[in-house]
């Protein structure tokens, strides 16, 4: 079985997208009318634009790396933290669609526990066998859904 592998980018979320593209788009105006009226104003326009485009790329490389293969699930957000759990350890997996958690970026959730996403309201609700639960957030939840009931179905008949 091949593994799953999800790479999430907070630049991927429409509103990010956005903001980046507004923002430079008014610093590219700023730079082309500083440019006439005064070199000053298009210099300083020039460095926020520098500055911004840094922030962007940032932003870029800060990703949420989900990983499934046969034996465990790997979690890497870049806020949160690493979590590794044996595919053995997980009890039960709940299919979220529409959840009605905040925009903003907090970490935990009243109800779903821990919340490992980028942006999103669908994904996975995991139980372990530890009874500690978590959101894990994903842009393709049936694909991960799919992949990790299939390693959970292929671990409990004994073929891993």
């Amino acid at each position: 079985m091949k593994d799953f592998v999800e790479y999430q980018s907070i630049v991927d979320q429409k509103s990010v997208k956005w903001i980046f593209r507004i923002s430079f788009v008014i610093y590219f105006i700023g730079i082309i009318v500083g440019w006439f009226k005064e070199r000053a104003l298009s210099e300083a326009f020039l460095v926020i634009l520098i500055g911004t485009a840094i922030l962007y790329f940032i932003f870029l490389n800060m990703k949420m790396k989900t990983v499934i293969t046969s034996k465990h699930l790997e979690i890497n957000h870049p806020f949160i933290g690493r979590y590794l759990i044996p595919i053995s350890k997980i009890e039960l997996i709940d299919l979220i669609t529409h959840a009605n958690l905040p925009n903003n970026r907090r970490t935990f959730h009243s109800k779903l526990g821990t919340l490992y996403r980028m942006f999103g309201n669908e994904g996975l609700l995991i139980y372990t066998q530890s009874g500690t639960k978590f959101f894990l957030g994903s842009q393709r939840v049936e694909l991960l859904n799919e992949k990790l009931s299939q390693c959970r179905k292929q671990f409990t008949i004994g073929l891993v």
